[in-house]
């Protein structure tokens, strides 16, 4: 069996059919086994979980517990019935949104050897606030990263979105069984024997409800848990990174410190007041208690500043105030001049709009201008040529009259001649005078 999908819920109907569905939906080239461990519920998970298994009896195995173990003990019994080279994780209330997430965890696993697990990054679903979406991881930390990715202030891995190689370590110690949180110290263990892998593709999504495990916390017991949680972790590797759990440990004790002062004082005996001795070990509660007293003295020291500061603010208001009416008296005679600038403009254009009718006035006068004046031209040029036509007329009419007159010249000599007897066989002149 390549990979085993390692399921837990309690109390799930209204999820659990989405959850289980978004496993089987998975396109693997290998076989995965979903394993199911349901911890006596008092809705219908039991009931919903039994039926998938008879239309799925190849791919679901349902571990019933005979009665409510609790869920790290539920979680273990469940990882330890798991078969396959891998483990994926997937809580009953969660849902995978990626039909190859298997897939891509297998491949990058097996291309990934010094690797003893790897997660990718899920969409955080608020039931109270469905239009608030979040990721986790909020920021993309390297491909690969050692053990000290998970010393930080909160843990990095969604459950729904980790897989790690089955069985790297023999047991889980006993404090494990006690903890409110069993996922994040999970990664812890598997971490010791290899590097962390990331995917940086969201492919899954991780809801938060009201009836969540963990969601459900106030904020001071969420961080009870967790230093819990990192000082056992701190032992157990035997303080190899102290500086770095302490660190956390430190910035989780200031958040709590801060916490506590700004919560109306409760009566000891109220349901679900805040219990210093909930810390484990007289050095956490010495801790708490110095950060609290000295963030109060803090307080009482600034209150003086604060005050002078107020002072200073409302001076800084009323100068303020000054400057802003004088801004305002500045925009209304922007706002008068801008007024002026728009009569302005309108007379503009209206001496345009006239000019422009006196321009095309002008332009059609010169269109016909131009056509009278091309008629002229070709009235004149029709004068000349009839003038010279004249002309040529005239001359040729002079050469007619001249050879009548010279041929009337010619006739009338020889007509004296010959009347005189004189020039008979003389021929006239040709021009000439007459003496």
């Amino acid at each position: 069996m390549k990979v085993s999908v390692c399921m837990v819920t309690y109390n799930h109907e209204k999820y659990i059919e989405q959850a289980i569905a978004s496993a089987l939906s998975q396109e693997t080239t290998f076989d995965f086994e979903i394993v199911v461990g349901e911890d006596c519920s008092t809705d219908r998970t039991r009931e919903i979980v039994a039926e998938l298994q008879r239309q799925h009896p190849q791919r679901i195995r349902l571990l019933a517990q005979e009665r409510n173990v609790g869920g790290q003990q539920n979680f273990v019994q469940t990882l330890s019935a798991c078969q396959g080279q891998y483990v994926a994780c997937l809580e009953g209330d969660d849902f995978w949104t990626s039909a190859q997430k298997l897939q891509r965890l297998v491949d990058f696993l097996d291309a990934h050897p010094e690797c003893s697990m790897c997660f990718h990054r899920v969409q955080v679903l608020y039931e109270q606030d469905p239009d608030r979406i979040t990721f986790l991881p909020a920021e993309d930390p390297a491909e690969i990263s050692s053990i000290e990715l998970l010393f930080g202030l909160s843990n990095p891995i969604a459950t729904c979105s980790a897989m790690f190689r089955n069985r790297l370590f023999s047991q889980f110690p006993d404090w494990f069984f006690g903890l409110r949180l069993g996922d994040w110290p999970l990664h812890i263990f598997n971490a010791q024997h290899g590097l962390i892998g990331y995917l940086p593709e969201a492919m899954a999504s991780y809801r938060v409800h009201a009836a969540g495990g963990w969601s459900s916390l106030r904020p001071d017991q969420s961080i009870l848990n967790v230093l819990e949680m990192l000082q056992h972790v701190n032992a157990y590797l035997n303080f190899k990174y102290n500086a770095a759990i302490d660190r956390t440990m430190s910035a989780l004790i200031d958040s709590l410190a801060w916490y506590l002062i700004q919560q109306p004082a409760v009566e000891s005996s109220d349901q679900g007041a805040f219990d210093p001795f909930a810390l484990q070990g007289p050095d956490l509660v010495r801790r708490l208690f110095l950060r609290v007293v000295h963030k109060a003295a803090g307080l009482n020291v600034g209150k003086s500043w604060l005050e002078g500061q107020y002072l200073n603010s409302q001076a800084e208001m009323k100068r303020q105030a000054d400057h802003i009416a004088r801004q305002q008296d500045w925009i209304a005679e922007l706002e008068r001049a801008k007024a002026w600038l728009e009569g302005q403009r309108a007379n503009w254009q209206a001496e345009a709009e006239r000019r422009g009718d006196q321009i095309t006035q002008q332009q059609d006068w010169m269109e016909r201008a131009k056509g009278e004046l091309a008629e002229q031209r070709a009235d004149l040029e029709r004068l000349g040529r009839e003038y010279e036509q004249g002309l040529q007329s005239r001359d040729t009419q002079l050469a007619t009259l001249q050879s009548m007159i010279s041929h009337w010249e010619q006739s009338r000599w020889v007509s004296i001649g010959k009347r005189l007897g004189v020039l008979t066989s003389v021929e006239a002149p040709s021009s000439g005078n007459v003496d």
